[in-house]
């Protein structure tokens, strides 16, 4: 049920939970990378954006990727965490832990 308000609140968690979720959300000072699928069905870059505004302390990375940039036709919001997915990984979070 929680999940359900947030979602349904045009400002997500903080709009229901109020200030103290975005102020814990503002003192988050490590960097933080977001990777987003352009065939997502649940998460827009709009939402990314908004997302990404909460973290106010924080460095924000966004990679982008496309199924057709490794060779495949769909990926969607949670197929990443497919096997076959394994080298889009490496591809993605490799540069990000390397700094």
């Amino acid at each position: 049920m929680q999940w359900r308000r947030w979602c349904l609140h045009r400002n997500f968690s903080i709009g229901v939970e109020g200030a103290w979720l975005r102020d814990r959300y503002a003192s988050v000072k490590v960097p933080i990378t977001s990777i987003l699928f352009t065939d997502d069905e649940m998460i827009s870059p709009k939402n990314i954006d908004r997302l990404h505004a909460y973290y106010t302390g924080a460095r924000k990375n966004r990679v982008v990727v496309k199924p057709s940039d490794i060779g495949e036709r769909r990926i969607g919001h949670i197929g990443w965490h497919r096997q076959r997915f394994v080298k889009l990984w490496e591809q993605v979070m490799l540069p990000v832990i390397q700094g």
